[in-house]
């Protein structure tokens, strides 16, 4: 004679698989995005270092402006890229401005060095250890973004993420 309840066993199996099934679902998904606002706050910390780096940078130039008037054109670059990174509205727009400002910045940095005057001012020489200070926080937090990257990436490229990922719409960073 059979258990009144064992009619029901292959529901609660099946019930039990879809819970089961469900849950791993949605640890996947937390998981992912979880791991994805992590690495966007480290793209916020990065943003805050180079900020800060600009105002350094824009110090600087202030403080040399009026030592380096024949530098029109280096001023003008720097003013330019300036620009560009205040209107850059994605993170690949934001790079790509950066990296041009930091090559105005650098032609500044070497035309100043033929400033006698500017060699012997502490406040463009603070200005520079302001900038070496910032410069080594910055290193420091894009490697951690990118590590952050590197784990995101490689979570929704591999099982069961992919799975996950596609089906979210999650997509792969760029590393910085």
């Amino acid at each position: 004679m059979q258990n009144k309840f064992s009619r029901y066993i292959p529901i609660a199996v099946i019930i039990g698989i879809i819970a089961i099934i469900g849950l791993w679902t949605l640890s996947s998904y937390n998981s992912l995005e979880a791991l994805h606002t992590s690495t966007n706050s480290q793209w916020v910390q990065v943003e805050k270092q180079y900020q800060r780096r600009f105002d350094t940078m824009f110090n600087y130039l202030a403080t040399v402006a009026s030592s380096m008037k024949k530098e029109t054109n280096t001023f003008t670059a720097l003013g330019i890229a300036g620009q560009e990174y205040a209107r850059a509205q994605t993170q690949e727009e934001k790079i790509v401005a950066v990296n041009q400002l930091e090559f105005a910045f650098e032609r500044l940095l070497v035309v100043s060095e033929n400033y006698p005057v500017l060699k012997s001012n502490k406040s463009v020489q603070s200005l520079k250890i302001q900038l070496i200070v910032t410069e080594n926080s910055l290193s420091v937090e894009r490697m951690k973004y990118n590590d952050m990257v590197l784990v995101f990436n490689n979570r929704i490229k591999t099982f069961p993420g992919s799975t996950f990922a596609k089906y979210f719409g999650f997509k792969p960073m760029k590393l910085f």
